[in-house]
């Protein structure tokens, strides 16, 4: 959306929107959503992985998408498995 900005500083800025609406929820006294919340951290790790790509000289592409669904799996897996 904006040219200027580095990549990744809008999938921190949906991180921040959603675990500021849990926190909003919780000092209100309403339940928090573990769904937006789990997207949340997820969102700021994919855009923080993204703005430290150039500094971090892989010499391979890092699959970060793909990472995050595995890791979105893995915590819906627990979740199930401790109910």
């Amino acid at each position: 959306m904006f040219k200027s900005l580095p990549e990744g500083v809008g999938a921190i800025g949906i991180g921040i929107i959603l675990l500021g609406l849990n926190l909003t929820r919780s000092v209100n006294g309403q339940p928090t959503s573990g769904f937006t919340t789990t997207f949340g951290i997820l969102a700021i790790l994919l855009g923080g992985l993204q703005l430290a790509r150039p500094y971090l000289h892989l010499s391979f592409e890092l699959p970060i998408f793909a990472i995050l669904l595995l890791a979105l799996g893995s915590i819906v897996l627990m979740r199930a498995l401790k109910k």
